[in-house]
């Protein structure tokens, strides 16, 4: 396998887990996110909640496909960088981050700690950002590896050489973190 079919192969990882950490993000927004940006914008701040990496976000891709993905992210966000000094350059007080499913292991398991809070009290979940930051970081370092195991991503695509039970179970623990959020918040509707 060469550089470019390695690096496209992590990428379609990284991007099937994401898929999975963003699903969680939007089911708990409500909860962890808007308390904080409705209250930055009601006392006159960006919208921003508790992305303040400022530019530094991107220092903590690693491994072998860190310059695809940098370069992907900014074609991604061409032309639409923010130009605040107080907030990452990728989050936009419009649509958030502009980094969709490429967006650093750092960001993504990121919950401030009023955030978590309400977590734990509203919908009984206990984020802990190791579990998801050390499987991305591994995805990003190609070290899901462990001999030529098949493995079907969430778009069909067949993914080689990936720890199947190692991934499997970061699928089931996000997954069954989204799970928990949906039911409560569900229940709490009726």
């Amino acid at each position: 396998m060469n550089r470019s079919e390695r690096s496209a192969r992590i990428i379609a990882t990284y991007r099937d887990a994401m898929s999975l950490v963003d699903a969680f993000a939007r089911e708990v927004y409500e909860v962890a996110c808007e308390p904080c940006i409705e209250s930055d914008t009601s006392h006159g701040k960006e919208a921003r909640g508790c992305c303040t990496m400022v530019d530094m976000a991107y220092e903590h891709i690693t491994g072998p496909a860190a310059d695809d993905i940098r370069e992907l992210s900014a074609q991604a966000s061409a032309g639409r960088m923010a130009t605040t000094k107080i907030s990452c350059i990728y989050h936009d007080a419009e649509s958030g981050c502009m980094l969709g499913d490429l967006k650093p292991p750092v960001c993504a398991s990121f919950y401030c700690d009023d955030a978590r809070k309400r977590l734990s009290r509203d919908l009984g979940i206990y984020v802990e950002r190791p579990l998801l930051m050390q499987p991305l970081d591994a995805i990003l370092r190609d070290e899901l590896r462990e001999g030529s195991h098949p493995v079907r991503g969430a778009d069909g695509v067949i993914m080689e050489g990936v720890n199947p039970e190692t991934l499997a179970s970061f699928r089931r623990y996000i997954i069954a973190l989204t799970e928990r959020a949906r039911t409560v918040q569900s229940s709490r509707r009726r």
